[in-house]
């Protein structure tokens, strides 16, 4: 599924794959996914500074962090404008009381 972000335990079988100089074509048919969710994961480990080596013992949420940024939603400034008031809307916002007898 497009955009859907992979388990940290097939990105190290990733890594590990690409580390052993495994084609891309190759790491793709191994781990089912596509080719070029292979070479995003590769371009992503080559435009950052850390060794595979060191990816690899990472712990899983540490490594979410190095590939997956986080959703362009929370750079939308109008983001912290919501968040900032959700306390005010949670106070504001009361369910409806509807009188069951009434006609609609």
């Amino acid at each position: 599924m497009a955009g859907k972000s992979k388990a940290m335990s097939q990105i190290k079988q990733l890594l590990r794959l690409h580390k052993q100089g495994d084609s891309i074509k190759s790491i793709a048919r191994n781990l089912g996914i596509s080719k070029n969710t292979v070479k995003v994961y590769i371009s992503k480990l080559e435009a950052g500074e850390i060794p595979i080596s060191e990816l690899l013992q990472m712990e899983d949420p540490l490594l979410m962090g190095k590939f997956h940024i986080g959703s362009p939603a929370y750079k939308d400034p109008r983001f912290e404008y919501l968040r900032s008031n959700l306390t005010y809307y949670a106070k504001v916002d009361k369910p409806l009381q509807i009188d069951p007898s009434s006609p609609l």
